[in-house]
């Protein structure tokens, strides 16, 4: 996967929507895929890492870590409209945390 990390001077609501908006998938996420900080984000990873070897477009999905920068957190919450994370974003939406990934592996 290609990481990306962004300092706080460069984020904001309409930087973050600039993110989603030119990478086909997003993962905000705490920490990094090779190292998660949580087990939210990790099982994102995981479940990432599953669905990336049959979508390439999964498998080359950009992870940014939200853990270390509050401006970028606080910004990815108020354009999403969603408090927590991971968040994964496909094609400039929101689909959701890990609570909605699981739902939709299981269906």
């Amino acid at each position: 996967p290609m990481h990306v990390r962004l300092l706080s001077r460069f984020t904001s609501g309409k930087g973050v929507r600039q993110i989603i908006n030119s990478q086909p998938v997003v993962l905000f996420m705490k920490g990094v895929p090779e190292m998660p900080l949580c087990g939210h984000s990790a099982f994102a990873v995981e479940l990432m890492k599953y669905y990336g070897r049959a979508i390439k477009e999964v498998g080359d999905y950009t992870a940014m870590d939200v853990s270390q920068d509050e401006l970028l957190r606080e910004d990815v919450k108020e354009v999403g409209g969603w408090p927590t994370f991971p968040q994964l974003w496909v094609r400039g939406k929101l689909i959701g945390g890990s609570d909605i990934l699981l739902e939709m592996h299981d269906k």
